[in-house]
């Protein structure tokens, strides 16, 4: 059976109070999610979130779940791996809230994509959700031969606040299992790639790219650096290949670990041309016609 249903949101509010199950909490987030961008207030902050994004903690969510922090937390870890969840910390600091990215939050919501849906439904944006996550997206594809080993959820003797919406996302990783920041952020920039272009094979971490990219890191400051290159690749037309000759993603990896290329992303070179400088996501500004802003990148390039 294949087509569409719709339901309301609050529709699980009419149920008797009870555990979710992952199933149900996976379903809670898609209710959840922001159908298009706009801000919401989360404890008296106000956060930007794009289309398929939320903001919340992890006790609103063991809440809302009727679960344990400590089950909650592996339950997002999960999700990070299974590539069903990529999330981020909504601002600087340690009180900051999480903002959950439910990924390819189109394909659950743009029911005008199948014949016979019925009329009215609303229309949503195009591609994968934007955000990514640091610390559930780690190592993909190495645990493959380790499935018997036994996973699980993250501890909770990891630090606690007395901050009922105080966010700790991952435990901290034993010395012995540290995370390789090459891995990490190949793995950060691949959620990216899925963004905005679905359909692409999976890249690998190969022994090359692996020596460039940890090269990179230690140039530009390890993985906040990193975050600030990917950040101002989601916010380039050109970059995302919106206004490239090919119309596809200019920053791959192998494009993107290119010392020059890298230093150009990081000057700015590829911003968008259109946006006036401290306007923001919200700020109003005079852009470049599509043709204008093919010429621009282009130059940039240095491509005659």
């Amino acid at each position: 059976m294949s087509g569409w249903y719709i339901m309301h949101r609050g529709w699980m509010d009419s149920f008797k109070p009870e555990p979710f199950t992952d199933r149900e909490a996976f379903l809670w987030s898609i209710e959840q999610a922001a159908f298009q961008a706009h801000d919401q207030w989360f404890n008296g902050h106000r956060v930007w979130v794009e289309r398929g994004e939320f903001v919340t903690s992890i006790r609103q969510m063991a809440e809302a779940f009727q679960w344990s922090v400590k089950k909650t937390r592996g339950f997002m870890e999960r999700m990070g791996k299974c590539q069903k969840w990529a999330q981020r910390t909504a601002y600087d600091g340690a009180q900051s809230p999480t903002v959950i990215t439910v990924c390819n939050y189109a394909f659950y919501q743009d029911a005008e994509t199948d014949e016979g849906t019925a009329k009215g439904t609303a229309k949503g944006a195009r591609g994968a959700q934007r955000g990514h996550s640091k610390g559930t997206q780690q190592k993909e594809g190495k645990q493959g031969n380790k499935g018997k080993q036994k996973k699980d959820s993250p501890s909770d003797s990891s630090s606690e606040t007395d901050d009922p919406n105080a966010v700790v996302l991952v435990d901290p990783i034993p010395d012995d299992q540290s995370p390789d920041p090459a891995e990490e952020a190949f793995a950060a920039h691949e959620a990216l790639r899925r963004e905005f272009t679905p359909a692409a094979r999976p890249a690998q971490l190969s022994t090359d790219r692996r020596k460039k990219l940890a090269a990179r890191l230690s140039e530009i400051g390890g993985a906040a650096g990193w975050d600030g290159v990917l950040a101002s690749i989601r916010a380039s037309p050109f970059l995302r290949g919106e206004t490239s000759r090919t119309g596809r993603l200019v920053a791959t990896i192998d494009w993107l670990i290119e010392p020059k290329n890298l230093r150009k992303v990081m000057e700015g070179n590829y911003d968008d041309a259109g946006r006036s400088v401290g306007s923001g996501r919200c700020g109003a500004s005079l852009r470049l016609s599509p043709v204008d802003a093919a010429i621009e990148a282009r130059n940039l390039l240095g491509v005659n």
